[in-house]
This record gives C-alpha cells, sequence and structure tokens, in this order.
C-alpha cells in the first residue's frame, strides 16, 4: 500500500492528495475543493494549455485522472455543476501515488522507466476504505493504449511528462517528417487516417478499426508504434552492435559439439486443429501467443487480412509447430498466421471491401468484423466454417533446448526470418536468467517486474540510460541479444570445464552459457552484475572523445556503438570493480590502470579476433594491477583467466 491508504472522508482525503502532490491543502472548510485550488496543482503538472478556460471541477478532474492513466466514472461526481465525491480523489491519489511512488512530486520531471513501470499498476495502488474493502468507483489504470504511448514517445525521445493528450500525440506524429510531415488537419478523423495511411495502404472505409468515439484504438497506436520500430536509424544516430561491427548478424558456423545430446528420439505427432479450437486455446491461457518474452506481431494488416480471406475461401494454410512442454504450449513455427486469426476473431481489425462477385458468397464477408455488435459482422453459417477450418499441426513433446533451437534453425527458412536473438527469446523464454535480460533490456511490454537486484530504482534508470547509449535497443531485440553477448562473454562457459577452450562464435557463446551456465546463476545477481558491469564501463573508460566506453570512431570520424568495444569495457569493469571491492587494489589504481590500456580494435572482427582482443584487454588489467585472481571474490576469474590464455592469438595475427 502506497501512499493512499485507510481515508475515511473527504476533509482527510484532500489532504491526502495535497501530500502526494507535494503542496499545501487548500484553505477551505471541511474537504471542499476549489477549483482555483484544483487547477492550480493540475497545472503545475500537466501544464495550463491542457484545460480549457471553462472547465469545472468535474472538468478539470476528469482531465486529471485520464492524464495520471486512470478511468473516468461517472460517480466521481455529484451533480452536473461539478461537484467532486471523496472516492474521486481517493482515485486520483492513488494513481498519483502510483507514478510518484520512489519518484519526484508535482512540477518536477518524471523519468520514462518510472512512468512506465507505474502507470500499469494503478490498481495495485488503488486505496482502501475503513473497512478494508475498495471503495465503489475508482480509476483503474486499465488503458493499454498508454503503454505504446509511453513507447512511441520514448522511442522517438520526446518528452512524456506531461503525457500529451491524444491529439497532441498524434498532431506531433502526423507533423513528423517520417510520417506525413504537413501540418496536421483539426478533426481527429482526418489525423488518424492520414497516419495510419503513412504507414500503411489502408482505405477510408478502415478508419472506424483505428478511430472510436473519436479517439484513437489500440490497434491505431499498434499500427504506429510497428511503423516507427521499423524506422532506419537516421545518419546521426550511432548504430547498435549488429550494425556497427557485425556481431549481431554473427550467426557462422555453431559449435555443435557443445549442444546437449542429440541421440534421444524426439517424439511429435502430426495432426489437426480447429480454429475455433485453437481460438479457445488462446482465450483459455493454454496456447500463449504474447509472451513477453517472445517474438512481435510483424504482418502487416493487409497481410493479415489476405491469411483471413484465404481462409474463407477455404485455401488450406501451411502447417503451424508447436512445442508442448507439460500443459503449456508455444509456437515454434506460425505464431504470425495464428496472431492474425484471432486478432480478426477478437475483432481488432475487419475485412476490407475485397472483390468478389455479387452473386458469391462471400460478397456479403466484404468489409464485415468477425462478430461485432452492431457493426457488420461475418454472416453465421460462413462464420461457423471459419470456425471449423482445419490447420494442420505438427507437435514436438518435451524437446530439450538445444535440440529446439536445432528445430527453430530448420524451419527459419522462409517467410519473415528469426534472427539469433528472435530465436534465443523463442527456445529460451522458461529461462530466468534470459527473461532477466529481456526485463532490462525494457522489452517488458507492462511494468517491468523487480528483478531482485537490491535497489529496484536503480534497475530503472539502467534501462533509461541503456536507451540512451543504444537507440536502436528496440529493433528485433538487438538490447536483448548485446545483454546476452556479455554474459557469454564474461562468463565463456563450456560443456566440459575441464577440456581445453574452444572458442566459438557469440551465436555458440551465448547458447553455451544458456545451456551449460545460467541455471547455476540467480536473475537478481546477473541483473545487478549488468547493471554494475555497464555503470563501471562508464565510469573508467569515458577517458576523452577519441576513447569511450561503448563507441568508436568510424573512418569519417563518426561516432559509432560498437558492440566488442562494450562489451569488453563491461567486463572488465566487471573485473576492476570486483579488485576493488575485494582489497587487491584502489579506485585511483583501477582508474589509472584503465587509462593505459593501449589495445586497438581488431580491423577485421572475427571469432578469434574478438576473443583475442578480450584476452588482450583483460590481461593487460591483470598484469597492470598485479592481481592474483584467486584473491578476487569471484570464483571463476581463475578460469577465466585460463580461457583468455588460451584465446590471445600469437603476435603478429591479431
Amino acid at each position: 500500500m502506497t501512499g493512499a491508504s485507510r481515508r475515511t472522508g473527504k476533509r482527510e482525503a484532500v489532504a491526502e492528495l495535497a501530500r502526494v502532490l507535494g503542496v499545501e491543502p487548500p484553505a477551505s472548510p471541511g474537504g471542499t475543493v476549489p477549483k482555483s485550488w484544483l487547477r492550480r496543482v493540475f497545472e503545475l503538472r500537466f501544464g495550463a494549455e491542457e484545460l480549457p478556460d471553462n472547465a469545472n471541477k468535474a472538468d478539470v478532474l476528469r482531465r486529471f485522472i485520464a492524464l495520471a492513466g486512470g478511468r473516468w466514472d461517472p460517480a466521481f461526481a455529484a451533480s452536473s455543476g461539478g461537484t467532486i465525491t471523496g472516492h474521486a480523489l481517493n482515485a486520483l491519489t492513488s494513481l498519483l501515488s502510483a507514478t510518484n511512488d520512489g519518484e519526484p512530486s508535482v512540477g518536477e520531471a518524471t523519468t520514462p522507466s518510472s512512468i512506465l513501470a507505474s502507470a500499469p499498476n494503478g490498481a495495485d495502488h488503488m486505496a482502501e476504505t475503513s473497512d478494508g474493502q475498495d471503495p465503489q468507483g475508482q480509476a483503474e489504470v486499465t488503458d493499454p493504449r498508454i503503454h505504446v504511448m509511453l513507447s512511441i514517445l520514448q522511442h522517438l525521445g520526446q518528452p512524456i511528462d506531461p503525457l500529451p493528450t491524444h491529439k497532441a500525440l498524434l498532431t506531433r506524429l502526423y507533423e513528423d517528417d517520417r510520417f506525413v510531415g504537413a501540418p496536421a488537419p483539426e478533426a481527429m478523423g482526418g489525423l488518424v487516417l492520414g497516419l495510419v495511411q503513412a504507414c500503411e495502404d489502408v482505405s477510408e472505409d478502415d478508419l472506424e478499426i483505428f478511430l472510436e468515439d473519436d479517439e484513437p484504438t489500440l490497434f491505431c497506436y499498434e499500427l504506429i508504434q510497428s511503423c516507427i520500430e521499423a524506422f532506419e536509424p537516421r545518419p546521426s544516430e550511432n548504430r547498435m552492435a549488429g550494425d556497427a561491427d557485425g556481431e549481431q548478424g554473427d550467426d557462422g558456423e555453431e559449435d555443435d559439439s557443445d549442444d546437449v545430446d542429440s541421440a534421444d528420439t524426439i517424439e511429435a505427432s502430426v495432426t489437426t486443429i480447429a480454429v475455433n479450437y485453437l481460438f479457445s486455446l488462446v482465450e483459455t491461457g493454454r496456447l500463449d501467443l504474447q509472451p513477453p518474452w517472445q517474438r512481435k506481431d510483424v504482418w502487416s494488416l493487409k497481410k493479415k487480412r489476405e491469411l483471413i480471406k484465404s481462409l474463407l475461401h477455404g485455401i488450406p494454410l501451411p502447417s503451424i509447430i508447436l512445442h508442448q512442454k507439460g500443459s503449456n504450449r508455444s509456437i515454434i513455427d506460425g505464431k504470425q498466421r495464428l496472431s492474425s486469426i484471432m486478432g480478426f476473431m477478437q475483432n481488432d481489425w475487419k475485412l476490407p471491401n475485397f472483390d468478389v462477385p455479387a452473386g458469391s458468397p462471400l460478397f456479403e464477408c466484404r468489409g464485415a468484423w468477425y462478430r461485432r455488435e452492431g457493426k457488420k459482422s461475418l454472416p453465421e453459417g460462413i462464420r461457423t466454417d471459419f470456425e471449423m477450418r482445419l490447420i494442420p499441426a505438427l507437435i514436438f513433446v518435451d524437446v530439450p533446448e538445444g535440440r529446439l533451437r536445432k528445430i527453430f534453425h530448420l524451419y527459419n527458412v522462409s517467410g519473415t526470418q528469426l534472427n539469433a536473438a528472435e530465436i534465443n527469446n523463442a527456445v529460451f523464454q522458461a529461462n530466468e536468467i534470459h527473461r532477466a535480460t529481456y526485463i532490462l533490456a525494457g522489452e517488458a511490454t507492462t511494468s517491468p517486474p523487480n528483478l531482485g537486484t537490491g535497489n529496484y530504482e536503480e534497475q530503472l534508470a539502467f534501462t533509461q540510460r541503456f536507451h540512451a547509449v543504444l537507440p536502436g535497443w528496440h529493433r528485433r531485440y538487438a538490447g536483448v541479444y548485446f545483454l546476452c553477448r556479455y554474459l557469454a562473454y564474461s562468463r565463456a562457459a563450456q560443456k566440459d570445464p575441464t577440456q581445453h577452450f574452444t572458442l566459438p562464435t557469440t551465436r555458440a557463446a551465448i547458447n553455451r552459457y544458456f545451456d551449460f551456465a545460467s541455471e547455476s546463476e540467480r536473475p537478481g545477481e546477473v541483473a545487478r552484475d549488468i547493471i554494475h558491469a555497464f555503470s563501471g564501463a562508464e565510469r573508467f573508460f569515458d577517458i576523452d572523445d577519441q576513447r569511450m566506453p561503448f563507441h568508436n570512431l568510424d573512418a569519417n570520424g563518426k561516432t559509432k556503438f560498437s558492440g566488442l568495444l562494450a562489451t569488453t569495457h563491461m567486463i572488465a569493469a566487471r573485473f576492476l570493480l570486483d579488485a576493488i571491492s575485494s582489497g587487491v587494489t584502489d579506485e585511483a589504481s583501477a582508474s589509472e590502470a584503465a587509462r593505459a590500456l593501449d589495445v586497438a580494435l581488431p580491423e577485421g572482427q572475427q571469432t578469434a579476433t574478438i576473443w583475442d582482443y578480450q584476452a588482450r584487454v583483460l590481461t593487460s588489467l591483470r598484469e597492470s594491477l598485479e592481481v592474483d585472481p584467486g584473491d578476487l571474490s569471484w570464483e571463476g576469474w581463475g578460469a577465466f583467466f585460463t580461457k583468455m590464455s588460451h584465446a590471445l592469438l600469437p603476435p603478429g595475427e591479431n
């Protein structure tokens, strides 16, 4: 329970609201809330331009609750004249408590991470009445559009406090050169239509998919978000690890000798599953199409509609491939197809006015929703036939992660192919360490869970800083991939530690870590290690304009992100921080050793030169500080430096 707890009357509700806002309560009798006071605190938080001059108290409170992430309940206003209730004040206080928990008060900036973390969970902070029951008419933060709005603002690097109105946000987007790049129309319909048409080929007849009650729908914001995520970075932006030095795309031959045993037989079955049964599996949670660590939807609306048209015409679909573990099922291949079917059946969008002869049974399906009250929907007979369509399915049962990864590679041959990070997200979705990297990278679609690092605010601040350093973090899980890369190279895991260390590719090193090392670590400890290694890299290696912790200069003198440099500096920082905390060196000596480093990045980055560069940096630091790995707190340093000695190339080969 946060600030809004156990209120008994309107006077107490006003006092608690003032406390949460960080202002003096109104000097008025009883629980009266003067409009002037309410308006003043609103303007402190959201700005005067958000309110019309003739707004009454209920108008102000309605806008306040909406911008705080809640829903208005008519019971909040006791009269048409604008008198507001104690329940309304309690609800607003709860929402603001959620947003302000550990954050600045009225008039101060709120971080993107804190808003993303707190706004969706406002219901968790709702007030209790004196008898412990939830008061009636509370504002719940249940509008999923808020998550997407915040994500859009964050991706574009635009301010999120105050959270803009729908019209204000859409106007910004409309006038952005990457969308329409022209003055925005006044009418919401024209605004929405222009934006979605800049993203995809849709007609004016489709407007009701994107606009409802003169407000943009969730589907509208999701389309805009997917459009933004597809933007190529501008020339001035720093590139991601893979774009800069090839590491994201390093999918060379994988070291299969380290894979889990492949002699076991695979249990699989071939069957057909009716569309309505698949729908029931998704609706009841037995088939999860949207786990937070799984690949996002990438199909366009046009492609989704073409799939539904194919089903309506009776055209067979390719097989889907599922993995079943216990009672849970996950998608190996076919997620985009199933997501499209589910989206149509959940009335996310309607069919277009496609061309069919007037006498065709499908003529009545033109412009139809699946089944939506008050709207043109599929005729009952056609809808029943659609639900009974059979989709071929191949089901693998209880396949180990290493074998499952091979299956992904085997079937990843057509359509929109998965990259190494997306395959890892699917294969390691049950791995707690991988989930932690997903959350730290900011990919969580809801409030980021507390990973147990001991400092939740530090966790949220890391994600915000991580996004600033890696502007392309959201593109196809590039941020997650980088954090997994750090874990892979910092642990240098192998199947049999007694054997000679063979140098794996980046992809193989990541697989080795999750196959053979991740189970011995705890998510909270790993998350804390990532956070401290990242900040440590900035602390020790932000030296001058030429020597930076995560970036180097290209041939034209432009700054670009380097995955190799960033990974190595984080591992080096991990080593230096351990040396300092273990008492074998001090801050000044560690900083001096970092400044004295003279190891050039390899011009050609291949597996051998990548490991050699890391080995030379770490070995140089250890020798400079005369550190015995046995004196450090992490027991793995001895084995790690032995592996680094194996990674060093002979002089002249690096």
